[in-house]
Order: structure tokens, then sequence, then C-alpha cells
């Protein structure tokens, strides 16, 4: 299985008070080593150490993986891929540097693998964003709903 490119929306999610939530959007290009993320930062987003209430609604990341190749997941013997994010997180009042890890990982027994997307704001320790998806075998491209 080639990973070349992962793409994933999450739609607009109604609020108690009959407000929308902005979508979740996250694009992978392995390729070219682009990540870009847009959405809610309060409900869609993991955070560490920070209550909810004072995070931004919305939160924008651009970022680039290191190096950035088209990845072969199925015919190895790799069980763990690590690839170093460093990029710039936007939440309307940045941008800020931000930096971290993404992870692939094989899911035993499975033949499937979960990404998992770690980083973390450069200049206030306490936030971190992590997301974490599975991957569908079998496949170059993921467009995940």
């Amino acid at each position: 299985m080639l990973l070349k490119q992962l793409k994933y929306f999450l739609p607009h999610a109604g609020r108690p008070d009959g407000r929308h939530r902005r979508p979740l959007r996250i694009n992978i290009d392995f390729e070219k080593g682009v990540i870009r993320i847009s959405g809610n930062y309060r409900h869609a987003l993991a955070t560490a150490r920070e209550g909810i209430e004072s995070l931004p609604e919305w939160v924008q990341i651009n970022a680039s993986i290191y190096p950035s190749e088209t990845l072969e997941l199925q015919n190895s013997d790799v069980t763990n891929v690590v690839l170093a994010v460093d990029g710039q997180l936007n939440e309307g009042m940045g941008p800020y540097p931000c930096a971290g890890l993404l992870v692939l990982g094989a899911v035993s027994g499975t033949g499937g693998w979960d990404l998992t997307l770690y980083l973390y704001d450069q200049l206030a320790a306490c936030r971190e964003v992590r997301i974490r998806l599975p991957l569908p075998d079998n496949s170059d491209s993921f467009y995940l709903n």
C-alpha cells in the first residue's frame, strides 16, 4: 500500500445554542510534505492542560513533513513510521510556530494503520493538537468522511 495523500472532512455539527461549528478539514500530502488543517479547535482537536473554554474556537495549521515522500506501508517489515513536522498554528492571534511528530503505526492483526499527529505550540507549552485517524487499507489516497 502506497500512502501518497490523506484528505479528511468532518462536516458542520450543531451546538445546543443552535449555531453551527466550523467543519474540520485535514489534508496531508506525503509526496509534497505538506499538512493543511482547519477546523474547530475546541471540539475536534485534543488539547492538554488547558481548559477548553479558554481555547479559540477556530484554528488553521500549515506545516511541513520531513522527509517528504510516498510511504510504502504494506510490502515491508515496517510497523511504525515517525516523521518530523514543523509549521505554523494560527487561531486568529498568530501565526505561532509549532512542531511535532506524525506517527504511522501498524494495527496488529488487521493489516490496517493508524495515523497520529502530535503538534505543540512552541510559544505556549500547554497547547497540544493531537489527531488520530484510522487508515483503511488497499488504497493509494484516502478520503475519509
